[in-house]
């Protein structure tokens, strides 16, 4: 396995980070200073300044869990604001580190996906994947049938064409909220939010209810937390695959 791969899984360290402390020479395998790209092997030695991890043939247990994050909470390791992050919240693993699948802003609640695989991870991040990721919005403002149309052709945002893949409203268009079931393929740009000012709405509320075929139970509690069986796991690993 190459040794940004290893680390990757196994440290605190992102790919890019490992790659960055590579180039500076801070790692070193067997006492040796290691290269991008290099293989390691069960029996290496991997030193980082004090931090030191043997490699062992092992077969990764590969967990995914479902996160219902409550509005306020931020999705990074560690913030130097001291906000609340949606890590802190999730259970201890015993090696590698969990992986966020995508991002949720601030303002933004619902279903996060997290697993220790990044591997994984990547499939479901992929464009290629092609996953539609499903939200239930509340919109300030009166939406008329033509702004939908609108929404649905598509509107330029910083140079790229952005639009709803599915849209339908929920309920009656009473009052000046209304509520909204969108489906998008990518979350660049803040495109759930975004999109609706262009038309003259304001979102109030943005929660996102499935990524793809995961979704969010609806007995989940916000801030709390399920680990998908070893069963869910191999079914999203073959609806990926086909």
């Amino acid at each position: 396995m190459k040794i940004q791969k290893y680390m990757g899984q196994n440290s605190a360290y992102s790919r890019r980070k490992v790659e960055a402390l590579i180039v500076e020479g801070k790692i070193k395998v067997n006492k040796k200073v290691a290269v991008i790209g290099q293989i390691v092997e069960p029996g290496d030695v991997i030193m980082l300044d004090e931090q030191i991890w043997h490699v062992k043939e092992e077969k990764k247990d590969i967990q995914v869990l479902l996160y219902h994050k409550p509005v306020g909470e931020i999705v990074t390791q560690y913030d130097e604001q001291g906000r609340p992050t949606v890590f802190s919240k999730l259970p201890k693993l015993s090696h590698g580190h969990w992986i966020s699948v995508g991002r949720l802003d601030i303002n933004t609640q619902g279903l996060l996906i997290f697993t220790n695989d990044g591997e994984l991870a990547n499939k479901l991040m992929h464009p290629s994947a092609h996953l539609l990721r499903h939200y239930k919005v509340r919109v300030f403002g009166a939406i008329q049938e033509e702004s939908l149309a609108k929404l649905k052709k598509g509107i330029m945002l910083e140079g790229d064409r952005c639009q709803f893949a599915e849209i339908e409203r929920i309920g009656n268009p009473k009052g000046r909220n209304q509520w909204f079931h969108v489906g998008v393929y990518t979350g660049k740009y803040r495109m759930a939010r975004r999109l609706w000012e262009q038309v003259g709405g304001s979102v109030n509320r943005l929660i996102r209810v499935a990524f793809g075929p995961v979704v969010l139970p609806e007995d989940l509690s916000m801030g709390a937390y399920r680990a998908l069986s070893k069963s869910d796991i191999e079914r999203l690993k073959k609806e990926l695959a086909s």
